[in-house]
């Protein structure tokens, strides 16, 4: 379903879960969340692009609606859904 080929996740952990180590569990089969709730659109596109310059294997972006400011959240999951990003994950529910 989400194209790994192990059955790892690694959560999107706010602060621990960046590009270096959702990079690492990509290349090791896994499937990584970067955890970027209510992180600011920069950062976002940053850490996406630097996922990608070390792995071409799928992974996602965690979003939590209910821990999001409407406004920055409907900024993010427009970001997320660009062409250029990875799969999102949203988390809870507003």
């Amino acid at each position: 379903m989400l194209g790994c080929r192990l059955p790892l996740i690694l959560a999107g952990m706010g602060g621990v879960a960046r590009a270096e180590l959702v990079a690492a569990v990509a290349q090791a089969g896994g499937f990584g969340f970067l955890g970027m709730v209510r992180e600011p659109l920069a950062l976002i596109e940053a850490q996406v692009r630097k996922v990608r310059e070390q792995t071409k294997e799928r992974f996602g972006v965690n979003l939590i609606p209910a821990g999001t400011a409407p406004d920055l959240l409907q900024q993010q999951v427009k970001l997320c859904i660009s062409p250029w990003s990875a799969c999102s994950g949203m988390s809870g529910a507003r």
